[in-house]
């Protein structure tokens, strides 16, 4: 009788240990930086090197999520003079982490196609975003004659 009890015991003890579970270890919470700076900014581009005087324009840049934590930068209707028409600079999947209150894009590089030249040329994006500023850069480099266009942005959630 003894040992049938100590058996039952073991057999109880044992299906409590097989039934227990660990915490819920899914990560429904994922914080989506990209979302939280998914917006339109207003500010003022400075395009050094062309002229005498670096190049300011007043102008938007759209940041949207395309997906978790990753981001396009689209910088429309570009026109450095009546005789410049860069068109559209658009790069994709733009990794952004956070550390603090700043948002940082990491450095992407790609290759797209301007209205000023008909070949394709390389670009890479890279910034930051704090307290809804975003500070950008945009290099594009195999520009015939120009050879490299260095863009900084400077501007404000609108």
């Amino acid at each position: 009788m003894n040992k049938k009890l100590i058996y039952l015991l073991m057999l109880v003890f044992t299906l409590g240990l097989s039934f227990t579970a660990c915490s819920d270890d899914d990560d429904d919470d994922k914080v989506d930086y990209a979302k939280d700076i998914a917006a339109t900014y207003n500010g003022t581009l400075t395009i050094p090197g062309l002229a005498a005087e670096p190049i300011t324009l007043t102008k938007d840049i759209t940041l949207s999520r395309t997906t978790t934590n990753k981001a396009k930068v689209e910088l429309k209707d570009l026109v450095l003079d009546e005789n410049m028409n860069v068109g559209t600079i658009s790069v994709d999947n733009i990794e952004i982490t956070k550390s603090g209150d700043t948002y940082t894009l990491k450095e992407t590089k790609t290759s797209i196609t301007i209205d000023l030249v008909p070949t394709p040329v390389d670009v890479a994006v890279s910034g930051t975003v704090k307290d809804n500023k975003l500070d950008l850069k945009i290099v594009v480099t195999k520009i015939p004659v120009f050879e490299t266009l260095n863009i900084s942005f400077a501007g404000t959630k609108k």
